[in-house]
């Protein structure tokens, strides 16, 4: 076989390869798991002919060769993060599919969760496949203490103050010093408030589903406190932004708006949990529950890994 036709074959196959290589970049349309399967086989089948285009990259001289040399360079460099691009959105269309990538770092975080479950005796699934139990939010210890040191000063000065206040008061008015009772009523209102957001910092979040009842489990060493909704099951959970209390440094909290899985009660009033996790997780939790619920999954769709 002369050069000539060596050349021209390698030519061909590159051109081949580039035009089968294209769509996986040019076509942005949305992607089913089955048409995600289809594109990791075609991915597999243009890897192993690369090595004989690599050494037929040799052959090709004419002037306009260039530029298709340049073109298959930067496609090859690219296609592994395309391919594991792909098998990360096939994750999240068909969990559990092997040919799919997870997300390692959600995954991490669910395995640490799962590892505070098993320490604090909280199960780690539900033996009833009517009830959907997950742990919605590790526990921020720091910030809780925080609060509470904060929360513990400022309720004993007001307490201090008071009671000096009202005693001195007494002396000069009688009983009437009493009524100042009402105004330092408003500051031990305001501790109570501080220890409460002190406990929710520190203290781990678990919800369970079963049918429209939503138990919302906080849960700090001894101390269980849990709190029953009713939710509207056929109004889609998703995730939006509710205001939270957030530990602004020695003790100080400042309100903040913040992401959460966002249900609707049955009278219509938002009721936010997963305030405390990640958006990755956020996003899995999502999805489990929208599948317990019978719901259309709308959660977002992952943009391309860039290197």
């Amino acid at each position: 076989m002369n050069h000539e036709v060596q050349e021209e074959q390698a030519r061909d196959a590159m051109r081949a390869w580039l035009a089968e290589f294209a769509p996986l970049v040019m076509d942005q349309s949305q992607r089913t798991a089955t048409e995600i399967r289809q594109e990791l086989d075609l991915i597999e089948r243009l890897q192993g002919r690369t090595s004989d285009l690599d050494q037929g990259k040799g052959l090709l001289t004419r002037m306009d060769d260039g530029e298709l040399i340049r073109t298959y360079n930067q496609a090859r460099e690219q296609i592994r993060t395309i391919e594991r691009d792909l098998r990360r959105r096939l994750a999240t269309l068909a969990p559990g599919d092997p040919n799919s990538e997870p997300d390692y770092d959600a995954l991490q975080e669910r395995l640490a969760e799962t590892a505070a479950q098993i320490e604090v005796g909280v199960p780690t699934f539900s033996a009833n496949p009517d009830r959907l139990e997950l742990a919605s939010s590790p526990a921020q210890v720091a910030a809780g203490i925080g609060m509470g040191i904060f929360g513990l000063g400022w309720t004993a000065f007001t307490t201090l103050h008071a009671f000096f206040m009202i005693g001195g008061m007494m002396k000069a008015m009688g009983p009437v010093a009493f009524a100042m009772l009402g105004f330092y009523a408003i500051f031990w209102a305001v501790g109570v408030g501080m220890f409460m957001s002190a406990f929710n910092m520190a203290a781990q979040e678990t919800i369970s589903l079963e049918g429209d009842t939503l138990t919302i489990t906080k849960t700090l060493g001894p101390i269980r406190r849990a709190k029953q909704h009713r939710i509207n099951p056929k109004l889609q959970v998703r995730i939006g932004t509710t205001e939270k209390q957030v530990s602004h440094g020695r003790g100080r909290s400042v309100p903040m708006k913040v992401a959460a899985i966002i249900f609707t009660s049955e009278n219509g009033r938002p009721i936010a949990v997963a305030t405390g996790t990640t958006d990755a997780n956020r996003e899995v939790m999502l999805r489990q529950i929208q599948a317990h619920l019978g719901q259309e999954d709308t959660s977002p769709v992952p943009p391309p890994i860039q290197d």
